[in-house]
């Protein structure tokens, strides 16, 4: 019919270590080849015939398949079942190669197989037959015949649901062909996150599903597809509302209706959809046969006596049951395996109501039914407003749904028809309209949008709520026709004539008191109170269906129901604001709030109260600095405290995010009020955001815009975390230039990064111009003070950067630069650079991390007039190095990363105070410590020893620095886990008796051997009330550098809890003043460790 759906291709989840999944159906290696269908059969087969070992060893042997030994072996003690079985599988295997026609002994041993009457046997023994080739009537003749009653009652249920159609409405306008879902797979998950109502309810997932990377499609076949698991199947459908569940189990019934499903023979299967109340409440199964059960009352006996073997239940509603029956009914024990462990389920549940489904020990599969992708929500589109199938393929190929793009007939040739024009508006309106776009994945919601799209003229509503008031008010039109009214008199649902007002009334009092009830299915008797005017066709907003044999309704979609359910309370109920409050915290409730809040746009001052949130702390929590990185990251940054990095590892994961209101932003947009943004942002301490980990949708980065761009705030601090270019483009698309104005032009600090970005070639026209806006930008703003840029990919970026580099030379106000680059050629043109350093009078801190190969060949400084404090040049820029360094004098911060002479540094820059460098000899070493025996100006000092620096030369030199230098404050010395270097015995013997006649030190951050004299080390520090911070990195003494990890680990794991901790320990009863302490040790065996050390 033209109802039933295509399927789509079988693929499934390559990361789930959970959930049992087999990787791919057993055709891919087999080739047909019975030695090898039995072999990639042999694991399931084992565990299966372990069950019932001594009687299919009889019926083999019975047939003369296996030998006499073989079945005398199957009865020798000192073997476990498994293994008798592993054996078993083994003389088949044996027997196979031995047999002139090894087919027919194959087909001979699924004979036996099935005749054991073992639903997990009987599947195993049907897919090695397909594989061989039999044909389906063929495996269903050898399978056993089961009693003629429950052939005719199974007979009957596969009439009836072969006659019911898989979709089931035509309003809407049903929308690409043959569509019911495309289904992904998706690993088990810890699904602590969806606990209750707070985290779900904050995420908005009642409308959006998140397709998980990792997961494919798969067809719904493959739904039912065994796994690794001699277990019954136990397979959870979720997604939200509207978008093909009970449309997939339709798909299911069907199947099973049409012939044997590939994978699995049931001989019977039951569809019980929860809403119905007689399901949700029956304590037997025989409650469970609510069709035709007079006439088959034995069948329910038969499948109880068989524990549900042959029996697959489609349980279709988790989420209508109340949470009393989602802990105890038949349906709950039934699906926790407590009841007919043999039988197979399949429930169907919203997405926000199936974590506890999710939770269980049994879960065979999770299977999302994700809807449209984004691709085929514009092929949708185009194929249904253009009829002309060469028109509409010609848009689908031009148009790249990958990109965020407008489509421009600048930039591709399309058809000039009006047809295609329209499906052309609607697809790039979609794309600047992204949270209608992130709901246009429901098959159902993407009809209602080209509908309204249409019939407003090519125009979409603001709001979602806007979207669904059009809709029904176009439902109403479609209705009135029969009516003799004119539907275009017809101008909004707030203005509908008394003959339409009132049954609309009627409807919404329907809907909300049903909602409330949480019941979405209403018999006859149920709707008697209607008057007549409504029951004649209900507006056209409910569709009827048969359930077994009797007439029931429903609203077309939840969703319509919901809206009008707000309708009632926004327009009719005394008492708008306590119901709101009533449900507000009700996840049953939260489409239907959304509704009301852009209904009554929330304008009563009662609502003020959910958005004046008394200190909402949404700042960053950040793993406190040491001091050293305090006192360098000072000279570049006005808040060290801040800093990025790719990882963004400094951050500190705290239950914070669950505070971030997504759904409060989700409100205010819906709401349209911008009174309450401005309640909002003032509640958030400090004007400080940081979304570090929080999870936004399209529509959420489109509702933050919002209510930044009507917050009439300044803010601090904007921590975006990590941020795709769509979510970007949607996030500053939600600014308008007002917007810009107060909060851009205000903007001080930026720190970006940017992440292997898709960006053009240079000789593209649109990535050109905006380049030169971008240089422009940068030219002309007169706020920015400070600019941290870090691209990490290797894609092309040197044009991006070279116009970041021209904007900041000729800007007046940026004091701080930081640019690090990782990317390919080509390198930044010549002079970029040198004219950086000749023009810019402002920049005081400049951080250049550029390789070596994005340097220009030419790279020749003469000039630098920049009035540079701090400078940082960055790995691999030796060329940077020695072509920058001579041409600067009087430096008080200098961070490098390539070796440099520090009688050099010294000469020209007296006055430094803080100083990174890498040494790379022993001489340049003694050169520097010697230095610093006389230094006064010097508080901070890292530097990075390679080996061959660890002499004793090196270590006299260090011993006598730190006992003359009495004002250096913070010392690193490879203080990096990951710097694998040997150090000498000696080095901590000469370290620890210049730190014991030392005074200044407050930090010390260092790499040293872990040996009996670290007890030493540790009485010292004890001693030191001028330390306040203590980071150390125990390494391996050189003398057993060479030793394997085993060897190291048998010496250094008792040498750290005999020796170093209870020496640590003491140190903290004794030393008050440590603030900061970390401790990292390496080849330690935790699995070694004496219980005397876990005390420790």
């Amino acid at each position: 019919t033209a109802d039933a759906p295509t399927s789509t291709v079988p693929v499934v989840s390559t990361v789930s270590s959970s959930v049992s999944v087999i990787n791919k159906p057993f055709t891919s290696t087999t080739s047909g080849n019975p030695k090898d269908i039995l072999w990639a059969h042999s694991d399931k087969l084992v565990h299966a015939i372990s069950v019932n070992l001594y009687d299919v060893t009889a019926a083999l042997y019975a047939k003369k398949l296996i030998p006499q030994q073989a079945k005398e072996e199957m009865h020798v003690s000192g073997l476990t079942t498994n293994e008798k079985s592993s054996k078993l599988v083994n003389v088949l295997v044996e027997q196979l190669e031995a047999y002139l026609n090894p087919k027919q002994y194959l087909i001979d041993i699924c004979h036996v197989l099935i005749n054991q009457q073992h639903r997990t046997l009987t599947d195993i023994a049907t897919s090695i037959l397909h594989q061989l080739g039999l044909s389906i009537p063929d495996i269903v003749t050898i399978i056993s015949s089961i009693p003629d009653y429950v052939k005719e009652y199974a007979d009957n249920m596969r009439q009836h649901y072969k006659h019911q159609p898989i979709v089931a409405t035509d309003w809407p306008p049903r929308i690409g062909k043959d569509y019911f879902g495309r289904l992904a797979l998706v690993e088990k998950q810890d699904s602590s996150t969806q606990a209750k109502s707070a985290w779900h309810l904050l995420r908005g997932q009642v409308d959006k599903t998140v397709k998980l990377t990792g997961n494919k499609e798969i067809s719904v076949e493959d739904v039912l597809q065994p796994t690794d698991s001699s277990l019954s199947l136990r397979v959870v459908i979720d997604g939200p509302p509207g978008i093909g569940k009970t449309t997939l189990c339709r798909k299911l019934l069907n199947m099973w209706s049409s012939g044997p499903l590939v994978y699995q023979q049931y001989d019977l299967v039951l569809y019980c959809p929860l809403r119905n109340s007689k399901i949700a409440t029956a304590n037997t199964l025989a409650d469970l046969f609510v069709r035709q059960l007079n006439r088959y009352k034995n069948v329910p006996d038969w499948f109880e006596k068989r524990v549900g073997e042959g029996l697959l239940i489609i349980f279709d509603g988790w989420e209508e049951l109340s949470e009393q029956l989602r802990q105890s009914s038949l349906a709950a024990s039934i699906i926790h395996r407590k009841q007919l462990g043999q039988c197979s389920v399949i429930v169907t549940s919203r997405s926000y109501a199936s974590s506890s489904l999710l939770k269980m020990d049994t879960l065979s599969r999770h299977v999302q039914v994700i809807g449209f992708s984004k691709e085929e929500i514009s092929t949708v589109i185009v194929q249904t407003l253009q009829k002309d199938t060469k028109l509409a393929q010609k848009i689908i190929h031009e148009s790249d749904d990958e990109s965020d793009e407008i489509i421009s007939d600048d930039e591709v040739e399309l058809p000039k028809d009006k047809d295609s024009q329209l499906a052309v508006k609607l697809i790039n309106d979609l794309k600047v309209r992204n949270d209608v776009r992130s709901s246009c994945y429901i098959p159902l919601v993407c009809s209602m949008v080209i509908l309204v799209f249409c019939k407003e003229g090519g125009h979409l509503p603001t709001t979602i709520t806007q979207l669904y008031e059009n809709f029904i008010l176009q439902t109403i039109r479609r209705h009135v026709k029969k009516h003799d009214i004119n539907p275009h008199t017809l101008g909004s649902l707030s203005s509908l004539p008394s003959q339409l007002a009132k049954p609309l009334q009627e409807m919404c009092q329907l809907a909300y008191t049903n909602l409330a009830n949480t019941r979405m299915t209403f018999s006859s008797h149920q709707l008697q109170s209607l008057s007549e005017a409504v029951k004649e066709d209900y507006l056209g907003l409910m569709t009827s269906f048969m359930e077994y044999s009797k007439k029931k309704y429903q609203f077309l979609h939840l969703s319509i129901q919901e809206f009008l359910a707000a309708w009632w309370i926004a327009k009719h109920e005394k008492k708008t604001e306590e119901v709101f409050k009533d449900h507000f915290d009700d996840d049953h409730f939260r489409m239907c709030l959304r509704f009301v809040a852009g209904l009554t746009h929330l304008e009563h001052e009662s609502y003020q109260q959910y958005f004046n949130k008394q200190q909402l702390d949404l700042q960053c929590k950040r793993t406190p600095l040491f001091g050293f990185e305090t006192c360098h990251l000072s000279y570049f940054y006005q808040n060290p405290e801040i800093r990025i990095q790719v990882a963004m590892n400094d951050h500190i994961s705290s239950d914070d995010i669950d505070n971030v209101p997504i759904l409060l932003l989700q409100l205010l947009y819906e709401s349209q009020n911008t009174t309450l943004c401005q309640v909002l942002v003032q509640s958030i301490n400090n004007h400080s955001l940081c979304l570090y980990r929080v999870s936004l949708s399209l529509f959420d980065w489109l509702c933050l815009s919002y209510c930044i761009n009507n917050s009439n705030a300044t803010w601090n601090h904007l921590h975006l975390d990590s941020v795709s270019n769509q979510s970007l483009s949607v996030f500053t698309a939600g600014l308008t230039n007002k917007s810009l104005q107060t909060q851009c032009k205000r903007l001080e600090i930026l720190h970006l990064i940017i992440d292997d970005p898709a960006i053009p070639t240079v000789d593209n026209t649109y990535y050109t111009d905006k380049c030169t806006e971008l240089e422009k930008c940068i030219e002309m703003n007169s706020m920015l003070q400070e600019m941290k840029i870090k691209h990490d990919g290797r894609n092309e970026i040197t044009s991006t950067f070279t116009s970041v580099i021209r904007g900041v030379t000729r800007n007046k106000t940026i004091t701080s630069l930081t640019l690090d680059v990782d990317a390919s050629p080509p390198p930044l043109p010549d002079g970029v650079i040198e004219q950086l350093l000749k023009d810019n009078n402002t920049i005081q801190a400049l951080s250049l991390g550029i390789s070596n190969e994005l340097l220009p060949s030419s790279l020749n400084i003469v000039e630098v007039n920049t009035p540079l404090t701090a400078l940082e040049i960055g790995w691999s820029s030796k060329l940077m190095t020695l072509s920058f360094l001579p041409h600067i004098k009087g430096l008080h911060s200098l961070i490098l990363h390539e070796p440099y002479p520090p009688h050099l540094l010294f000469l020209f820059h007296p006055s430094l105070h803080t100083l990174t460098l890498p040494l790379d000899t022993a001489e340049s070493a003694i050169e520097l410590f010697t230095i610093l025996k006389t230094s006064t100006t010097l508080k901070a000092l890292s530097i990075i020893k390679e080996a061959r620096v660890y002499t004793s030369s090196m270590g006299s030199s260090l011993q006598d620095m730190l006992t003359q230098n009495q004002t250096l404050k913070y010392l690193e010395t490879n203080n990096d886990m990951y710097i694998d270097i040997p150090i000498p015995s000696s080095f901590l013997s000469f370290l620890t008796t210049g730190l014991r006649h030392n005074t200044s030190l407050q930090q010390l951050s260092v790499s040293i051997p872990l040996n009996e004299e670290i007890r030493t080390f540790i009485n010292v520090i004890s001693q030191k009330n001028n330390l306040t911070e203590l980071e150390v990195f125990f390494k391996p003494d050189q003398l057993y550098s060479s030793s394997n990890r085993k060897e190291k680990e048998q010496i250094m794991t008792p040498l750290f809890y005999e020796q170093v901790l209870p020496a640590v320990t003491n140190m903290l009863q004794s030393h008050t003043t440590i603030r900061l302490l970390r401790i990292e040790c390496e080849n330690i065996n935790d699995d070694s460790s004496q219980p005397n050390w876990m005390k420790l």
